[in-house]
């Protein structure tokens, strides 16, 4: 797995908060993960608008834009949250152009069903239920693209099954929203980008404060 892996985030998603913004973040949340057209370029143009620092290695137009799989195989015609973000962010010029390279061939537990940390599919789980549907990629960086980064193992993984296939690239992860189910600030919106560690010894990925 890989050591360290740079990613980016918009938005807080504070699904434990009473505060007026908690409560919007699962509202908006909830769009994302619906597939709300609407919602998804509401954002992609707040991020657009105000070119936030923080935001601009990672969604750009010289950059290609994978996005992340559901948990479990497609079926056709089934909504792909994941890809109307990536969709709506080069749409938009935060994107060079989406590649939907990255496939789950195998389905693994939902994480957000799962009550607890060590329930959810570890980094090895999600790496294995990977593959990559190879094509040629004319840009040097490739940004993975999800709704929610919660602990960082779906990232993680799919982040080293691109990085196999494309080892002269450099890969990044940008999601809309990321979880901080413990505090409420009263905060949703909090552009922010930072490195997260795989540490081989348990298995598992740190992600700073």
């Amino acid at each position: 797995m890989l050591s360290k892996l740079e990613f980016a985030t918009a938005l807080v998603y504070c699904p434990r908060g009473i505060s007026e913004k908690a409560k919007l973040s699962k509202t908006v949340c909830g769009h994302l993960k619906n597939g709300n057209v609407k919602v998804t370029s509401q954002v992609c143009d707040l991020m657009l608008n105000h070119n936030y620092p923080q935001l601009t290695n990672f969604i750009n137009g010289n950059v290609a834009i994978v996005p992340m799989p559901r948990s479990a195989p497609l079926s056709i015609g089934a909504l792909w949250p994941s890809k109307i973000i990536a969709d709506e962010l080069v749409n938009k010029g935060l994107g060079g152009a989406v590649f939907p390279i990255l496939n789950r061939t195998t389905a693994v537990p939902k994480s957000s069903l799962q009550t607890s940390a060590k329930a959810r599919p570890t980094c090895k789980i999600h790496f294995d239920s990977f593959t990559v549907t190879p094509t040629i990629i004319p840009y040097d960086t490739i940004v993975l693209v999800d709704d929610v980064l919660t602990l960082g193992r779906t990232s993680m993984a799919a982040a080293q099954k691109i990085k196999d296939a494309y080892p002269d690239y450099n890969v990044k992860v940008f999601t809309i929203m990321r979880t901080r189910g413990f505090e409420d600030n009263n905060i949703l919106l909090k552009p922010e980008n930072g490195t997260m560690y795989y540490n081989n010894s348990n298995g598992k990925v740190q992600l700073p404060d």
